[in-house]
């Protein structure tokens, strides 16, 4: 997130002072990127475990409380 600032921080430059720094198709090029790592994020996400399979101490692990 703030790498993309930095960059645009860098790269757009100020055409007028009146008016949003921003224009509505910077903040949907911001939005599509970002859906589209959360797509690509939960499709793999989706192919994998998110919970080690066959483990022998998975319950034992599960209980554990930490006070």
């Amino acid at each position: 997130m703030i790498h993309y600032i930095d960059i645009y921080w860098l790269v757009m430059p100020q055409l007028s002072s009146e008016g949003p720094p921003f224009s509505l198709l910077d903040l949907l090029c911001f939005a599509g990127i970002g859906g589209l790592f959360l797509a690509c994020a939960a499709i793999l996400a989706g192919k994998r475990a998110l919970v080690p399979l066959r483990d022998p101490q998975l319950a034992e692990s599960l209980r554990f409380e930490n006070v």
